[in-house]
């Protein structure tokens, strides 16, 4: 079919009926009349048209992936089962397998200025070390980067930077430089302690360890002729994990009077809207007790994972404190019999003879207690 023709007949529409729009009516009736008979005529020309189907110049054979177990350390077994069933540790020897081009680190001994190139001049920081200086900042490629064994490298690597296909960029060890193991630790050694707290809430003062840091400890640990020992940071109610299934079972908990009522347990501090928690049994001291303090709590409806937020306000009244939510501000919901701690104010601080306090300057104080 080389050719179709179409007609398209309008019939008048009354102006009565259309309420006075008859010459919109009829110019919309045309559109739609040339739409159809444009479909018409496209499908026309398409029928008379041969169809041919494009065949695929090369034919390819789809095969399954198949897992390269023996490419990455992490797929390799490091452990056989016995004959009797146990699984026994026999993880692959150590290997020291360099690159090409090699710089070595020695943090206790190093310096950012040397060259980094021989054990003799060592770098102290590993170029992705945002604390890395001169020569070790500005090095970038693939390289084999060598950590003195009996030494822990302090500071966190941003990896920013890749190898080479058969040429990784490497962070290893050599047996013959150094005796012990190469550790990275992410850790800060907290250094120049001082004997006697001055703060007038910590019993025992002249048994008081104190530091001064400048910057907010999580996790406290001492280490002491090759033991570690963790150390409670000091809160209250000062638990102990007492029920290996619940660990929170110590833990205070919540009133809400009316927890149905979520709007009742908002409050307002400096024009933010935020959660109000009660707790009459055991909130019984002056605001100064609470007042910018860690407030560890569960949160509904069903028991969310703890999360930490400030006290930024102490109801004396309803012995309630303010904070804010999960995602801050109110968010999330606290409810009737959520669980609580408090943590890192002086006031909470037991110290035993020997306890260690660690004080982080003018932003308050970061206790710790065995």
């Amino acid at each position: 079919m080389s050719q179709a023709v179409l007609g398209v007949r309008l019939r008048r529409c009354p102006t009565k009926r259309l309420g006075g729009r008859a010459p919109q009516a009829r110019r919309v009736a045309a559109r739609l009349a040339v739409l159809s008979a444009l479909a018409c005529l496209t499908g026309a020309r398409a029928i008379g048209r041969e169809l041919k189907v494009k065949e695929p110049e090369r034919a390819f054979v789809l095969e399954p992936r198949r897992p390269e177990r023996g490419r990455w350390d992490w797929n390799r077994a490091q452990a056989r089962v016995t004959p009797e069933g146990d699984l026994e540790w026999s993880p692959r020897p150590f290997r020291y397998e360099p690159g090409a081009s090699i710089r070595y680190i020695d943090f206790e001994r190093g310096r950012d200025s040397k060259s980094g190139t021989s054990k003799g001049s060592p770098w102290k920081h590993h170029p992705w070390d945002p604390n890395a200086t001169g020569t070790a900042k500005g090095c970038r490629g693939v390289h084999t980067y060598v950590f003195k064994r009996g030494v822990t490298y302090r500071g966190g690597l941003r990896a920013n930077e890749s190898g080479e296909a058969g040429n990784p960029i490497r962070l290893t060890s050599d047996p013959g430089w150094g005796r012990g193991e190469a550790v990275i630790s992410g850790s800060e050694r907290v250094t120049k302690w001082h004997r006697g707290a001055t703060h007038k809430d910590i019993p025992q003062r002249g048994k008081v360890w104190y530091a001064d840091l400048d910057f907010p400890a999580r996790n406290v640990w001492v280490v002491d002729r090759g033991k570690i020992t963790r150390l409670t940071l000091a809160r209250t109610p000062n638990w102990k994990v007492s029920d290996p299934e619940d660990v929170m079972s110590e833990w205070w908990t919540w009133e809400q009077p009316q927890w149905g009522k979520r709007e009742k347990h908002k409050t307002t501090v400096g024009e933010k809207k935020m959660h109000r928690g009660t707790d009459a049994r055991h909130l019984t001291k002056g605001p100064g007790y609470y007042k910018d303090a860690i407030v560890w709590t569960e949160w509904g409806i069903v028991m969310g994972t703890p999360f930490p937020t400030r006290v930024e306000a102490f109801d004396a009244q309803r012995k309630a404190l303010a904070f804010q939510g999960r995602w801050w501000r109110d968010s999330g919901v606290i409810i009737t019999n959520n669980r609580y701690y408090l943590e890192l104010e002086i006031g909470y601080f037991r110290a035993p003879w020997g306890a260690i306090l660690a004080q982080l300057g003018d932003r308050g104080g970061i206790p710790v207690t065995p």
